[in-house]
């Protein structure tokens, strides 16, 4: 019988040290209820919890993670738990989280809505209000559900803003405003159709819009001879207008854009007042730190200039050292990092670079690194966000194959690899333009589910053998791993025509969850492919310890192997060894007769490359 003791248990002793906000009893106690009730379906209890879980400065995400780790350790426990169709009881929870999220956001709004500015400019004062009222209009108009059409929608947005900003004329002010409308109507879709999870990421991004539409109607009205408004009226240090004025001097030295992580959630907990002091507490930190010219750049960002690498180094290393009490506990932030020599567009170059720095969890990252990829990448990935939801929404993906074939035998494929493909707008969108982004998505489970129940319908259907990419993340969820275990269960003799291929890199990365999925799965059929092996960590005693039946050989070592000495070497110690361990061998990116000889010749089992069959939907006459 589940009890909501054992979840207490489980949340405080694998959670509450790598959460430190949570750590407070109270804290573990609203999670376990939470938890307990969401397990139980109590659906008439979860939208007041929702709220409560907002107040107390949990995030939505960071509590569905902690669900699914919960669920994932009971089950091991052989605990009974109605697993049945949780959908409605998380929306339930969601919703109450969203509104009252929604509700403080319109509190915050309505304290600055009749602010006054430093400058004395009665047309940015009537602008920026207007824009805080437009706001706190379109936050009443979901939550009271004012716009019931899209038509409405159309029509409120176009007579609220109309009048918002007639004299201001530029390109990237009417781009972000634009950008502001349309995600207010998607905003407005997912709530009306309950995809909270959605909204949550959404509305994260509409807020950012609003933030830049108000610096740049800040930075557009305010006269460069009032010098009152190059200071930040919380901090004291230079704002974002003195930061651009001054780049224009200083040529010859680098900026280091700074970034606190998580700082929402200290407003949320501790209020904004405590909020506020922190920035201050940094901002003089920043001002005793010698050959520093500090700045607030906009909201918890901030900003320096120094002379060189090793003192941007040094500035960040000093911010960590802080620790602030709060409520009687003490707590330490940690510091995002962009740093880069000034020229004409560093402080695009540095924005972006780090919000690369806090995708990628890196501490400080460079401005040359990232300055290939571009700001415009950044957009380019918002507007591939909406096309992968429509593809999972409307079974727009396909699976293509690629043959596997025998060394002995080039006339037909013994196997075929499933390469997952998007079909949008008469475009075929390979891995390469959407697979990172997709795997930083809810969405990614829901493609995996897609493109396996796809390729069984392919081996059913065509009597194939097929091997079926599988990423780590597939397996740690556990609703995936579930997912896929249930289909192979029901299906025995299309288990044992699947072969599932795990990277080398993250079967390493994820040991111990991997091996035991990988055994647990060979028991019903299913063949295991270890793949890219010799991409990355090339370690023997881990990989073979999982049993695989092949070693997929990485592409990059086949490419030269007509040609480096050591890739030759290399491979053809590999081959042997799987020999002896009766682990069949295949090679990767083949691509002319000459490889073909030369990975015949070093004893490999199998070949896959453009120059044998290239890939195509599995619907083609290639498959028989």
């Amino acid at each position: 019988m589940l009890k909501k003791g054992r979840i207490e248990k489980i949340i405080r002793e694998n959670f509450s040290k790598y959460f430190s906000h949570i750590a407070k009893h109270e804290d573990i106690e609203l999670l376990s209820e939470a938890v307990y009730k969401l397990l139980n379906h109590e659906i008439e209890d979860l939208h007041a919890l929702g709220k409560r879980l907002f107040k107390s400065g949990i995030l939505l995400s960071h509590f569905f993670y902690i669900f699914e780790k919960v669920v994932s350790l009971l089950e091991k426990e052989n605990i009974s738990l109605k697993l049945g169709d949780m959908l409605l009881a998380k929306r339930k929870l969601a919703e109450g989280y969203i509104e009252e999220e929604l509700k403080f956001d319109r509190k915050l709004f309505e304290r600055y809505r009749d602010r006054k500015i430093v400058a004395e400019s009665e047309e940015l004062t009537k602008a920026l209000n207007m824009h805080t009222s437009w706001i706190i209009d379109f936050i009443d108009a979901v939550i009271k559900g004012k716009i019931n059409k899209d038509s409405e929608l159309d029509n409120w947005i176009y007579k609220t803003q109309q009048i918002e900003m007639p004299s201001i004329v530029n390109g990237t002010y009417e781009k972000i405003n634009k950008s502001l409308k349309e995600t207010a109507k998607r905003l407005l879709e997912a709530y009306r159709n309950e995809e909270f999870f959605y909204f949550s990421v959404l509305y994260r991004e509409f807020m950012g819009y609003s933030s830049k539409m108000q610096n740049m109607l800040i930075l557009n009205f305010m006269s460069k001879e009032i010098i009152s408004i190059y200071t930040d009226y919380l901090t004291g240090l230079g704002n974002q207008l003195k930061l651009k004025k001054d780049l224009e001097k200083y040529k010859d030295k680098y900026l280091l854009l700074i970034d606190i992580n998580n700082f929402r959630e200290i407003n949320i907990s501790y209020g904004f007042e405590m909020g506020d002091n922190i920035l201050k507490l940094i901002a003089e930190t920043l001002k005793n730190i010698k050959d520093c010219k500090a700045y607030r750049f906009i909201g918890d960002e901030f900003a320096v200039i120094v002379d060189s690498k090793d003192k941007a180094y040094e500035v960040l290393k000093n911010l960590e050292s802080m620790n602030f009490t709060l409520n009687n506990q003490t707590i330490s932030l940690f510091f995002y990092g962009a740093l880069g020599k000034i020229k004409p567009n560093i402080l695009e170059l540095a924005e972006y670079s780090l919000l690369k720095a806090k995708k990628i969890k890196t501490h400080i990252i460079e401005v040359e690194e990232t300055e290939k990829e571009g700001p415009e990448t950044y957009r380019d990935l918002l507007s591939i966000n909406a096309k992968l939801k429509l593809a999972v929404a409307s079974d727009k993906i396909i699976p293509y194959v690629q043959g596997i074939f025998d060394v002995n035998d080039l006339s037909k494929p013994e196997k075929y690899e499933a390469l997952m493909r998007i079909n949008l707008e008469d475009k075929t969108m390979t891995p390469k333009d959407f697979l990172d982004i997709l795997k930083s998505t809810y969405l990614y489970f829901e493609a995996t589910k897609i493109m396996f129940l796809k390729c069984i319908n392919i081996i059913e259907k065509k009597n194939v053998n097929i091997s079926f990419n599988l990423s780590a993340l597939d397996i740690i969820n556990p609703n995936t791993a579930k997912f896929l275990k249930t289909i192979l269960i029901q299906k025995p003799e299309t288990a044992k025509r699947i072969t599932l291929e795990i990277t080398e890199e993250e079967a390493i990365e994820n040991f111990k969850m991997v091996k035991e999925f990988v055994l647990e799965i060979k028991k019903l059929g299913v063949k295991i492919a270890i793949d890219d092996f010799g991409s990355g960590y090339a370690n023997y005693s881990y990989i073979f310890n999982m049993n695989p039946d092949y070693i997929k050989i990485d592409g990059t070592l086949v490419s030269e192997i007509l040609t480096n000495d050591k890739q030759i070497v290399f491979v053809k110690s590999l081959v042997s060894m799987c020999k002896d361990m009766e682990i069949k061998t295949i090679a990767e990116f083949v691509d002319s007769e000459e490889k073909v000889k030369k990975l015949k010749e070093l004893g490999v089992d199998y070949l896959q490359g453009f120059y044998l069959h290239k890939p195509e939907p599995c619907n083609s006459s290639v498959i028989i």
